[in-house]
């Protein structure tokens, strides 16, 4: 039973590790952005930390007689990830005045580094266990397996239910409440249950988390699985924003509907090209389909929208409706929609953007 704890352990971390590091993508997007920097900063300060934490590890092991060193790293890994729960408030806003690479740099090192360390010594700590019954080759090969596929259920379980169903925060609580958990079954089952009780208040403290409050002005939130999205008032204006705080989807004027940005420009496609129909790719807040129907009330409009979550504050909030006859939305991805209908259009917007103001390579090709 012992082994089973020690490989179920090393799978455990690995789900713990990767679950940390998705979540940091989404974390990191309202204040630095979702560019390429940003996501090659984290990935590689990541790398770093778990180099240090196979090192030290087998720096630890070798110098262990039991496995209790290796949940003590473990418990150590889940209290440190509670305290940056409890700071991410105050810490990322500070952060992020130091700019997207030097901001994603320091908050990597600050909110990642010392917990993924920790999480990385397990693997070669297991393996030196497991080794001293012999076939130290067999043993890391299925230690490594093992870690490996706990990383991949830890990307898909992050990535497609816990961030879109209970958020950022609470994806980090939930990699920090693991961590602790699986300290205590060691602790525990090595009648350690003063170490163990460590946990207890960790535990407690996360059964109501409360999520980061992205911004003061914020009327709603959502997280899907492809932005955090959020309506934010703005005196008479609505902004939707995606990701990050400095960057509007939309801009909706509450007494006149107009955003007194480019968008309102959409007003004179049917000028210049008189429709019957409409084609929208990146439907938003749909700040061109209302400058749209001021030039052409009748116009029968096709949106496309690739989340769900953007249709619905477009709904809620920017003057959209599901009962409006002349309008239908449909939530896809704009290319392959695209290549599949054979419908034809006398006007198309493309309006395409990537959680913020990046345009998807993809979306600016000829087809």
């Amino acid at each position: 039973m012992r082994r089973s704890l020690w490989f179920f352990t090393a799978a455990v971390s690995g789900a713990v590790v990767m679950s940390l590091e998705m979540a940091a993508f989404r974390l990191y997007a309202p204040y630095f952005g979702y560019s390429i920097y940003v996501w090659a900063n984290m990935i590689s300060i990541v790398m770093v930390a778990l180099a240090l934490g196979y090192a030290l590890g087998g720096h630890i092991a070798d110098r262990s007689k039991t496995d209790g060193p290796l949940f003590g790293l473990l418990l150590a890994s889940a209290l440190y990830q509670l305290l940056i729960l409890t700071s991410l408030g105050r810490l990322m806003p500070a952060l992020a005045t130091l700019g997207e690479i030097k901001g994603t740099i320091l908050a990597s090192i600050i909110v990642f580094v010392p917990s993924m360390t920790l999480l990385a010594s397990v693997g070669p700590f297991a393996v030196r266990l497991l080794a001293r019954a012999g076939q130290v080759g067999s043993v890391a090969g299925r230690v490594s397996a093992l870690s490996t596929i706990g990383s991949v259920a830890g990307i898909v379980i992050t990535t497609f239910w816990l961030i879109p169903q209970i958020g950022t925060f609470k994806t980090l609580a939930t990699a920090c409440t693991v961590s602790g958990l699986l300290a205590a079954l060691g602790l525990l089952s090595s009648r350690r249950a003063l170490g163990a009780l460590g946990v207890i208040p960790l535990l407690v403290s996360l059964i109501s988390p409360t999520d980061l409050d992205w911004a003061s002005d914020t009327l709603w939130s959502a997280e899907s699985a492809y932005n955090l999205i959020q309506v934010r008032e703005k005196g008479d204006q609505l902004w939707l924003t995606l990701n990050q705080h400095d960057v509007a989807q939309s801009i909706y004027n509450r007494k006149t509907g107009w955003s007194n940005t480019y968008r309102d420009a959409f007003a004179l496609g049917p000028l210049l090209a008189p429709a019957r129909r409409l084609l929208v790719l990146g439907l938003g807040g749909g700040a061109s389909v209302f400058a749209t129907r001021h030039a052409a009330p009748a116009v029968e409009i096709d949106a496309i929208e690739i989340d769900p979550l953007v249709a619905e504050a477009g709904i809620r909030f920017f003057g959209l409706s599901r009962d409006d006859p002349k309008l239908r939305i449909h939530v896809a991805d704009a290319r392959p929609w695209l290549f599949s209908s054979r419908e034809h259009f006398d006007l198309v917007h493309v309006d395409l953007y990537q959680g913020g103001p990046y345009i998807p390579f993809y979306l600016v090709t000829e087809e």
